[in-house]
């Protein structure tokens, strides 16, 4: 199945996929690590192919089993929360990713280490969210949160960084704070511009 993702045949992939959830839960459990691994697997099948309401459903699916087998603190029930809010968000469901990410955020910033990547996933999920519902203040504190965690763990010229200070310098233009927009696009995204093209693989 995953080969067949990761070759762009998400078609071909999901009867396979469907199969191997069907299999698992009846061989191990509809609560198995394996099962609800899989299960993921399938959603984001279902995503690639534009199927979200049934991805959506797989992920709530998969999330109230991590709350029962492994309980709500737990950093995978976390992560799955995490994931379910981006995916409403690539579905325009912005307010409703909001009150998942109101839930899930401050519960990840109590039991993962600061800076984890699954924290500045939803972060940046929340930025989104926030730019959704035309919250541009909000946006901003997201992405001025994400920014630092970015180029301390990966430093200025990493692209997961730039994008950060990308977006941000955007949403502060667009707030009319010209100077700390101009700031941020000297500091990150112009070095990048400028660069000789074979240097930027």
């Amino acid at each position: 199945v995953n080969m067949l993702m990761d070759s762009g045949k998400a078609e071909e992939a999901l009867p396979e996929g469907i199969a191997v959830v069907e299999a698992r839960s009846r061989l191990l459990g509809p609560d198995h690590p394996q099962t609800l691994r899989s299960m993921l697997n399938l959603s984001s099948l279902h995503a690639r192919l534009g199927e979200f309401e049934a991805a959506l459903a797989l992920q709530t699916n998969v999330m109230e089993a991590r709350v029962r087998v492994l309980g709500p603190r737990h950093p995978d029930t976390v992560f799955i929360r995490i994931n379910h809010a981006g995916t409403l968000v690539q579905t325009g469901q912005y307010a409703r990713a909001l009150r998942e990410l109101e839930r899930v955020v401050p519960l990840a910033r109590e039991v993962l280490e600061p800076a984890h990547p699954q924290l500045q996933a939803a972060l940046m999920t929340q930025a989104r969210a926030h730019e959704g519902v035309g919250d541009l203040a909000a946006e901003i504190a997201a992405y001025r949160e994400v920014l630092p965690m970015r180029r301390d763990k990966l430093g200025e010229a990493d692209a997961n960084t730039i994008e950060v200070a990308w977006k941000l310098s955007q949403a502060l233009l667009e707030a009319g704070k010209h100077d700390e927009s101009a700031s941020l696009h000297a500091q990150y995204v112009a070095p990048l511009l400028s660069a000789q093209a074979g240097t930027l693989a």
